[in-house]
């Protein structure tokens, strides 16, 4: 059997290995085509098991399948072609590309999509609520949606860092559903989601915003990148209001955001007119010059912007 796993999405890829694995034997051979021969690789396949079983070989980083030019070592994708023609029965050839695309015009790629087993992309999770939800089944629980929406929110979409956090609340939560208010308590903190927060408690003229601020200094986190954070957000506000007040839906034209992040926006920006919001962005970027010149202690120069818009 030969598969080809391609993708930048490096979790599904690490499940999609494991799945293999738990289908196809036991014994594993594993190598880095960025430092071993496609050949070496390729003869390790075509020799049988020492005990007379099956095993896998897995070609991570499989580079020469893409356009990427660089060598540090020269690959025979003839003797890939070579084993297509005629592979071991009793060896599982994994492909492993971290790369979005193959590069087609190759001959060993055209063979390769042609005569593998199974061919597997890895795409990036546009949308990782309901493989949220989907996941939580898998270890028996359910997950609400609306919680999925928050964990992902919070979290980001780094899919190993979001079944961390899962594992910890079925495990957290005695109830077979795992619901919004499970969350509180559990999940890990993350930059972009206080920095978020931070954004809601402005808006709302809620001291919290300076309590959360703190936590982050306490934390080591660095004042231009929350800055650069916060000034994202009511970027994303002031978008939202524009759209609006030419009466066109921002879900509509705000691709490649989440909608959960544009409903929030919409929310906020009807506390602010066009100029408020263009105020608080040229604040943004006025004291993001005074930081990196020097002109102002980063730590009081946020908290000071801070005070001034609660």
């Amino acid at each position: 059997m030969i598969h080809l796993l391609f993708g930048t999405e490096d979790f599904l890829i690490a499940e999609k290995k494991k799945e293999i694995c738990r289908v196809e034997g036991v014994s594993i051979s594993s190598f880095d085509m960025r430092e071993t021969s496609l050949t070496s690789a390729l003869e390790d396949a075509q020799m049988s098991d020492l005990f007379g079983g099956k095993k896998i070989v897995f070609l991570n980083d499989s580079y020469f399948l893409t356009g990427d030019t660089s060598k540090k070592i020269t690959h025979d994708t003839d003797a890939l072609l070579d084993y297509l023609e005629s592979p071991n029965p009793d060896s599982t050839v994994v492909l492993v590309v971290n790369n979005e695309k193959l590069d087609k015009r190759k001959k060993v790629v055209k063979e390769l999509l042609q005569k593998a087993t199974t061919t597997f992309e890895a795409k990036p999770l546009y949308n990782a609520e309901k493989w949220l939800v989907e996941r939580c089944k898998v270890y028996g629980k359910t997950l609400t949606r609306q919680a999925a929406v928050i964990m992902q929110q919070q979290l980001g979409k780094d899919l190993f860092l979001l079944d961390t956090e899962l594992t910890k609340l079925v495990l957290a939560v005695d109830n077979p559903t795992i619901s919004e208010k499970d969350l509180e308590g559990v999940l890990s903190r993350t930059l972009e989601g206080d920095v978020f927060k931070i954004v809601d408690h402005v808006i709302y003229k809620r001291s919290e915003a300076l309590e959360i601020l703190d936590d982050l200094f306490r934390l080591g986190h660095d004042s231009i990148q929350i800055l650069l954070i916060l000034a994202g957000q009511f970027r994303l506000i002031h978008q939202v209001k524009a759209i609006h007040e030419l009466g066109e839906s921002p879900k509509n034209i705000l691709k490649g955001i989440h909608p959960y992040r544009i409903s929030m926006a919409e929310e906020q920006c009807q506390l602010y007119s066009i100029e408020d919001l263009q105020q608080r962005l040229k604040d943004c970027a006025e004291l993001d010059l005074q930081m990196k010149r020097g002109y102002c202690d980063k730590v009081i120069g946020l908290e000071t912007l801070i005070l001034k818009w609660l």
